[in-house]
């Protein structure tokens, strides 16, 4: 089972001075490796004061952070790094300052909220499948609130009255799911990407055959992302 993610959703993970999609982007969209190269980015960088180096030091350290966070989606802080470290005279580092302290305090945001610890979570799964239902039920149920519906109107209706946080469905209900339902709040499972005719229909899709810890694996990343959305 894979976990893929698209482009329409992708685009909204972009703040002023990380862009997300492109450090996912670089990072083959593995997300809870990207969120850990970022806070390990934050925890080793976050107290540095470069004005206290000496010139070969901010040098080396330039030139760490320059290839990093061109990887991370830190586009501006890479130029204002790169500019500043190509130059013979590494003493002017006021616009690097600036760059570098709104990139991190944007980046200790980002990671607190992927930090926040999890409350309680509730998944819809909308499926004509019962068997399918069923392998996901005793898989979900250890873990999550889980609810089911087998056609639109019963799922619509607990849309309606209940806090979902997270719905599985099949792309026969996509149309008409996403009405009720945010892109980042939705997983798709799917017999094969290659059966896709348009792959910008929603953020996640599941792959089957269904299997256990792939499944735990890409809701928990899924809500991970929900996370770092809210800041949006």
């Amino acid at each position: 089972m894979g976990y893929t993610m698209y482009k329409n959703s992708m685009d909204k993970l972009l703040y002023k001075w990380i862009d997300i999609r492109l450090g996912l982007k670089y990072l083959n969209e593995n997300v809870t490796l990207y969120l850990k190269v970022l806070e390990n980015f934050l925890n080793r960088y976050q107290t540095l004061m470069i004005e206290g180096l000496s010139l070969d030091e901010r040098k080396e350290t330039l030139h760490s952070i320059k290839g990093l966070s061109a990887t991370l989606g830190m586009t501006q802080l890479a130029k204002v790094s790169e500019k500043l470290y190509s130059n013979d005279d590494v003493t002017d580092i006021e616009p690097f300052k600036r760059v570098f302290h709104d990139t991190l305090n944007e980046l200790q945001m980002i990671v607190a909220a992927a930090n926040e610890p999890d409350l309680a979570t509730t998944i819809l799964i909308l499926d004509e499948n019962i068997d399918d239902i069923d392998e996901m039920v005793e898989v979900l149920d250890n873990w999550y609130d889980v609810l089911v519906a087998l056609d639109l109107e019963n799922a619509v209706t607990i849309l309606q009255e209940e806090r979902i946080d997270l719905t599985i469905t099949t792309l026969n209900f996509s149309h008409h799911i996403k009405r009720w339902s945010k892109e980042n709040e939705l997983i798709y499972i799917v017999e094969s990407l290659e059966t896709l005719e348009d792959r910008e229909k929603g953020f996640g899709y599941i792959t089957k055959p269904l299997k256990d810890d792939q499944l735990i694996k890409c809701i928990q990343t899924q809500l991970k992302l929900q996370k770092i959305f809210k800041l949006y």
